[in-house]
């Protein structure tokens, strides 16, 4: 029961390690494919919300309807792959793409009051995104606890103009969560 197996397609297999303290434990070997690894990236990537997130995504067996904190309806389907990007474009916490060609962009946040810069912080990493040759990107700010007053008004206000953004806290979490190979 430590491994999870997600298959994405008859040649494409993937193995995870449920337990997130051993899988950390891992990355700070020495071994050559996680050598280039710091402690600290390997802390945020294997234990962080940011991971957990990622692989609730990743892990997701079939398609998901969630209510966001806007009370706007959001379907989110299975993905084909999902990752963090880090480049010269700057960072995005998550990229996931599905078959269909719909890309979710997420800017994930731990802490408890979520600030409206994390709005911006998310506009630019759907450009990114878009820069890097993505189509039908939705966004999505990701805080496990419920954001600021302003934040939500903020948020609106940025999806009034036409902008395909979702603000999602744990409740949607854990019902997106139900449909994955991983539990928050």
């Amino acid at each position: 029961g430590m491994v999870i197996k997600v298959e994405k397609s008859k040649r494409k297999t993937y193995y995870l390690i449920r337990d997130k303290l051993f899988a950390y434990w891992l990355a700070t070997r020495e071994f050559p494919r996680l050598k280039k690894l710091a402690d600290d990236r390997a802390r945020l990537l294997y234990i962080g919300l940011e991971a957990l997130i990622r692989e609730i995504f990743f892990t997701l067996q079939r398609q998901v309807v969630v209510e966001d904190e806007l009370k706007n309806r959001l379907t989110i389907e299975p993905t084909v792959e999902v990752r963090r990007y880090e480049g010269a474009l700057g960072e995005v916490d998550m990229i996931a793409t599905t078959r269909s060609g719909r890309t979710y962009v997420a800017e994930i946040y731990g802490g408890v009051k979520c600030p409206k810069k994390k709005i911006d912080e998310l506009l630019k990493s759907m450009m990114i995104a878009e820069k890097q040759g993505h189509k039908n990107i939705i966004g999505l700010l990701i805080t496990y606890f419920p954001p600021l007053e302003e934040t939500i008004m903020y948020a609106q206000e940025v999806r009034d103009q036409n902008t395909d953004i979702y603000v999602l806290t744990k409740n949607q979490l854990k019902e997106i969560a139900k449909f994955s190979a991983t539990r928050l």
